[in-house]
């Protein structure tokens, strides 16, 4: 029988399991642990997709590390920037250059595997889960993780719900804090951009120390971080938003014509159309002139990050240790966008149908005078018309608030996570891990410069003053038609001319939404690892174990959002929760010396699904000392969280591509007969002589989407069938091919996939779920659609494939040590099916989904001094061909929708002046490339230059250094 050290798991280093990935540090040995201890003194390990402690643990999925330095040599402020370096990683769903508009998740960071998405990506710390950092989901916000105490990040990819439990489907990432410190590091960081913005400083403190004769340690982290804003306008490629001057006669070559107007417009009337001067004079809309918003918005969040970490543990006897890790992390952030929109001409949005411009008004003796809008010019009221029946005239709008001012929105987070816990030994064969759990992360966040909807409907319904109803001795003056909203301090608005809104205007009809969330996450875990029995080819290890979880969310909005009367929002209250218990079990089975045979299996009941299960079965096969094959199949599981369970309906707005779009009266097809069943489409082509769309009609309708409390769990079935080939410590090469289908994915049917279900396949139940306008607008034509709603379904499924290729080899260069390292993601497939029995789409290649992504790094070492090249490759896609070629037809040229591949290369210099001290210095981008221009708002035709900062560095060129002491 072995004797093993009693080493606690929380010590252990894991070693021949995994490829040290495209980072040049110290290359981990694909070996079994020949160099370890002596059999008699053998060192307990672990490693992440497994459970059992073990002292030769290999991984049969596939495993990737990243260890502290790594993160030091990526000068990275959150570790979300070092695993976004790993092409196995797609665009994350939230980010601090992302999410620069969102007010929700502006400075947050998440992950996302394989590219399924955040909430198919489970993060662990230290084999544990921590509560998410957005409100309803699952999705870890990993700004809030403390970078300095991070010991190593180990990533699985492939199911892992057998041991983990639900969420695991693409993979896990399992952060590792440091454990026994002892000493004193600090460490500091600044730099900025070549155009002097994103400022960024970090400070960060590490101290530990041993007592009782080294029976306990105790040590802490305290970090700080600052990252500015960049804005739009501070690069040549966002600095004026772009338009489409070219789309109604669809030529390509005129897509990204610019046009440079930035003031709001404010078109009225029903028969003509108008915009307005600053000075309120009315022109034609054949002047019509577009907002640039690029002034408005920033391509990065700016960031305040206060994080503290502190981990003790102290040795009760040889058979337990009591532990305890805390951490608590806050984040200031603030988000921007342009003004708000304003429409009186949707219904449901702004203050409905039309405006008023000729109204009753009465005295109080019962004398009533007919008065108009006194902020009209004559000649559009001589043209407008009554719309609406009641023998009054009546107008549109459509217009930018630009004198509200931009949206913006100051968030501030906080998180605080407790984790208490023993582990230990239970005989010579057997270990021990029992832990609680909590954590609790809160958002508070505002919106300004919206606008109060009952407010602006009191202020638009203006007239002239001429029974003095304020008492000011005037009649000339403009008040509000309502005497309860003259009560309340009502102030008549002028909105037809830039500039025309005053102060006072601003300051009766102005508002901010108000939002707030509490997550809370309990969890109570037991686990027990061990030896059953020996066989020939060795032990028979073992690993089984319970978990109980209870998650909570509460997201808050004032009483207007509620009511949809905060701009153009409707948000409610999301209130819910849920438990889960689980059992797992799990075996590690030496069939020979050289083949291995693991299994496991997790059976899980949630008080919202009722019961899921999960598991795997994998296999490890060495036929040479250098060689090792791995195979993985896994049946893994994603629950519905709150947010897909709980949250209320939500009101918003998005782009379509309408497919009555260009039907006539004599058009043949099946839409073309179901499109003419609608009465709006028929009066659309009695005005036109075919359907025309203008941007207004696809660009802003309104969208309703809610959850689905019936929703059921999706599942997914993985396999990973790889090699890891190793002559050497000098060398380490990987090879793994992975496929992953998703059934029953849990996802909002898209807008469009409603819109053909409807017209082209003659669908009812899909058509139900359309409004379309009956007459036309000044900015929206007879037939276009007013509303979509949407729920969240099990929809048809999803599926990914690919081959990953890492390489790792040393050798002495120079009179020094180098270090290369090659990590290359090939994707094969990327099919998803919106509902059961569709037919499946690929998206290889399409629209910010590469076939290639590949990552490179060399490190050259040469006593105190050390050099870095780093370089990153995201491959060429092209749009949606299905899209373009229905927005501009079959015959268009695809080259104008096609995006080149992008490279960017980061250096670093760093020296030791001894063992205490080291200086860094370093660019990123060092060739200062600029990011691929992605047209956004395309469906409508209207074409608005930007970028994805979430993938391309929108950044540019930037420089910074670093000083580490270390004690």
């Amino acid at each position: 029988m072995k004797i093993f050290k009693k080493c606690p798991l929380r010590t252990a280093v894991a070693v021949g399991v995994s490829s040290s990935l495209f980072f040049g540090g110290a290359v981990i040995a694909q070996e079994s642990n020949e160099d370890s201890a002596e059999e008699n003194n053998v060192e307990l390990i672990v490693v992440t997709g497994s459970r059992i402690k073990s002292s030769d643990a290999t991984a049969a999925s596939p495993l990737q590390t990243i260890d502290a330095a790594v993160l030091e040599e990526q000068a990275v402020i959150n570790v979300q920037e070092a695993l976004q370096l790993n092409p196995a990683f797609g665009a994350p769903g939230s980010s601090r250059a992302s999410s620069a508009s969102n007010n929700v998740s502006a400075g947050t960071a998440t992950v996302n595997l394989r590219g399924l998405g955040a909430d198919r990506t489970l993060v662990l710390v230290d084999g544990k889960r921590m509560v998410s950092g957005i409100p309803g989901t699952t999705q870890v916000d990993l700004a809030m993780v403390p970078t300095g105490f991070v010991d190593r990040i180990e990533v699985l990819t492939g199911g892992a719900s057998a041991v983990y439990g639900s969420d695991a489907i693409a993979g896990v990432v399992n952060l590792i804090y440091k454990k026994n410190f002892e000493g004193f590091i600090f460490n500091t960081q600044a730099g900025q951009s070549q155009e002097g913005d994103d400022s960024q400083l970090k400070l960060d403190l590490t101290a530990g120390q041993n007592f009782d004769n080294d029976r306990g340690n105790v040590m802490f982290n305290l970090g700080w971080t600052q990252q500015g804003a960049m804005l739009a306008s501070d690069r040549e490629f966002t600095a004026v938003a772009s338009q489409s001057a070219g789309v109604a006669a669809k030529d390509p070559t005129r897509l990204y014509e610019r046009l440079d107007a930035f003031s709001g417009h404010a078109p009225a009337g029903q028969v003509g159309s108008y915009t307005f001067d600053p000075n309120g004079n009315a022109l034609p809309s054949s002047e019509l002139i577009r907002m640039d918003n690029a002034p408005y918005q920033s391509l990065a969040s700016p960031v305040n990050r206060l994080t503290f970490a502190l981990h003790a543990d102290y040795e009760v006897n040889d058979d337990m240790t009591v532990y305890l890790d805390t951490n608590y992390g806050q984040v200031n952030s603030k988000s921007y966008s342009e003004p708000v929109p304003f429409w009186a001409h949707r219904q449901n949005i702004g203050i409905g149908a039309n405006l008023p411009i000729e109204h009753r008004v009465y005295d109080g003796s019962g004398n009533m005078t007919m008065v108009n809008n006194p902020f009209l010019p004559q000649e559009v009221f001589d043209e407008a018309i009554d719309t609406d029946g009641d023998g009054l005239k009546d107008v549109t709008i459509a217009r930018r608030l630009v004198e509200f001012g931009g949206r913006t929105s100051p968030i501030d987070r906080d998180l605080f996570r407790v984790v208490m816990g023993a582990e230990g030994y239970i005989g010579e064969d057997w270990s021990y891990d029992a832990n609680y759990s909590y954590s609790r992360s809160n958002l508070s966040t505002t919106m300004d410069n919206l606008f109060h909807g009952s407010n602006i409907e009191d202020a638009l319904n203006a007239i002239t003053d001429v029974y003095d109803f304020d008492g000011d001795g005037d009649t000339t003056d403009a008040v509000c038609t309502r005497a309860q909203a003259r009560a309340n301090g009502c102030v008549a608005m002028n909105m037809f001319g830039a500039g025309t809104i005053t102060e006072e205007m601003l300051a009766y009809s102005r508002t901010k939404m108000v939002q707030r969330s509490t997550q809370d996450m309990q969890t109570l875990a037991a686990n027990v690892s061990g030896t059953v029995f020996e066989l020939p080819a060795g032990g028979m290890d073992v690993a089984f174990g319970a978990e109980y979880r209870e998650e909570s969310t509460e997201h808050i909005f004032d009483a207007l959002t509620n009511n949809q009367q905060n701009g153009y929002t409707q948000a409610n209250d999301t209130v819910g929760e849920y438990d889960v218990f689980e059992v797992y079990g799990e075996t590690a089975v030496p069939l020979l010396d050289s083949l291995n045979l693991n299994l496991a299996a997790r059976a899980a009941d949630y008080s919202t699904i009722g019961s899921a299960s999960a598991y795997n079965f994998g296999l490890e096969w060495s036929p040479t000392d250098s060689l090792r094959f791995r195979a993985v199949y896994a049946e893994a599981v994603r629950a519905p969280n709150i947010k897909d369970l709980y949250r209320p309906a939500k009101v918003g707005v998005s782009s379509i591509n309408d497919p009555c779009n260009g039907v006539t009266a004599t058009s043949v097809g099946t839409a073309d007969d179901n499109c003419r069943a609608e009465a709006g489409i028929n009066t659309n082509i009695a005005e036109n002589g075919s359907v025309v769309f203008t941007n207004s009609d696809t660009a802003g309708v309104l969208i309703k989407e809610s959850s689905n409390p019936n929703i059921q769990e999706e599942t997914a079935t993985t396999y990973t069938l790889g090699a890891v080939y190793s002559p050497s410590r000098d060398l380490v090469v990987t090879v793994d091919y992975y496929d992953i289908t998703i059934d029953d994915a849990i996802a909002f049917t898209s807008n469009n996939v409603i819109l053909s279900k409807c017209y082209v396949e003659s669908q009812q139940n899909f058509c139900d779920l359309i409004d379309r306008s009956t007459v036309s607008g000044d900015q929206t034509n007879a037939g276009s659609v007013s509303e979509i709603r949407r729920q969240n379904i099990n929809s048809g499924g999803a599926s990914t494939k690919g081959v990953d290729f890492t390489a790792n080899y040393s050798t002495e260069l120079a009179g020094g040590d180098i270090a290369l390292s090659v990590s290359w993601s090939h994707l094969l497939e990327d099919i998803s099916i919106p509902l059961a029995g569709e037919v499946p789409k690929d998206s290889v290649g399409e629209t910010k989904n590469p076939e290639n992504k590949i990552y490179g790094a060399i490190n050259w070492t040469q006593g105190p001094l050390k050099l870095n090249v780093t370089t990153r490759y995201f491959g060429a896609w092209t749009y949606d061909d299905e899209w373009y070629q229905g927005v501009f037809g079959d015959d268009v040229q695809s080259s104008y929708f096609d995006v080149d591949g992008y490279l960017t290369i980061d250096t670093r210099v760093s020296y030791d002046f001894n063992e205490n001290y080291n200086v860094s210095l370093g660019i990123k981008n060092l060739t200062d490339e600029s990011p691929q221009i992605i047209y956004g708002n395309m469906d409508g035709g209207s074409w608005q230059q930007n970028t994805d900062s979430g993938i391309y560095d929108a950044v540019g060129r930037r420089f910074y250094a670093g000083f580490t002491a270390t004690f």
